[in-house]
């Protein structure tokens, strides 16, 4: 459901295609674009394998889409998740031998975990309504994914089993797409708590929340660069998107992606220097990747 999961992300955000986030900035000088396809075929939601050998991706077809693996050294594909509903946002575990996704195949939208080497998908929650955009813990034990199981979306953490879910967040705004730290040690999302939907943090008790954007638009979609010293994000303004990157404590704020196409769920590369995105242009959504340059300095504490 291409514009249908952003519906569920909260109240404020405009419905948008991909697993995803928006916006925009109005800069003097706009960012020449760097964006580099390496699908010709329909393709969204790009997950960087933490290995750097494999993509996953969502191929869509219609209403629905399947869960699929790009191998880039040997431009070979494959589906590892194919069902006749929308399976839609995949999340590797670190070891590499599972991954996350949400899908609507049983009604409601839920989160489900299918092995890497081939297997049945086994089904995690079963929320009447919306539990999505999976992250995992880097010890992989755990799974942090949004969830309107109380009547609004928050934040939820479980075991990578489907055991022991619980809130982290019960905020009166929407509470959405959690992105768990390289250290463990915070858990990044996005909220409009404070209005407009901005990246905030919070350790993975769901207590100390920062806000780190403080823009006017919508900012959502959070993603760490391996190091940890910075967070790749989505920003919106109407029907733009761009991708964006921030120092890890907020600063040193700048746009990566030009004016004239739509872009959404970052991924980093494991070496930090390429960021895999989704791109919708006038022939529909792909991916690829935004070279960067030199990282700003970083002031985390």
């Amino acid at each position: 459901m291409l514009g249908g999961w952003l519906a569920l992300l909260g109240a404020g955000l405009a419905l948008l295609p991909g697993c995803r986030g928006a916006e925009r900035q109005r800069a003097a000088s706009p960012p020449r674009d760097r964006f580099i396809p390496f699908s010709p075929f329909p393709a969204r939601a790009p997950a960087w394998s933490p290995d750097g050998k494999l993509i996953a991706y969502v191929r869509p077809e219609g209403d629905r889409g399947d869960i699929m693996l790009l191998d880039l050294e040997k431009s070979r594909v494959w589906a590892l998740v194919s069902d006749p509903a929308s399976d839609d946002c995949p999340a590797w575990s670190p070891s590499e031998d599972a991954i996350a996704f949400h899908s609507d195949r049983a009604g409601s939208v839920d989160i489900y975990v299918a092995p890497v080497k081939g297997g049945p998908a086994k089904r995690l929650t079963r929320s009447p309504g919306f539990d999505g955009f999976p992250t995992w813990s880097p010890d992989g034990k755990r799974i942090a994914y949004q969830s309107d199981a109380l009547g609004q979306m928050d934040i939820w953490v479980m075991d990578a089993n489907g055991h022991h879910k619980a809130p982290l967040t019960t905020s009166k705004a929407p509470d959405t797409t959690p992105a768990w730290s390289p250290d463990g040690k915070l858990i990044a999302f996005g909220s409009e708590r404070a209005g407009s939907s901005d990246i905030w943090v919070m350790d993975p008790s769901g207590g100390n929340p920062r806000r780190l954007t403080t823009s006017e638009e919508n900012e959502w979609r959070p993603a760490w660069s391996p190091d940890g010293a910075r967070i790749a994000y989505v920003r919106s303004h109407g029907e733009e998107t761009a991708i964006w990157v921030m120092n890890a404590a907020g600063s040193a704020q700048r746009r990566l992606t030009a004016p004239g196409a739509r872009y959404y769920d970052p991924s980093w590369s494991p070496d930090g220097k390429r960021i895999a995105v989704e791109r919708w242009g006038p022939e529909g959504p792909v991916i690829g990747w935004l070279g960067l340059g030199p990282a700003a300095p970083s002031n985390r504490g």
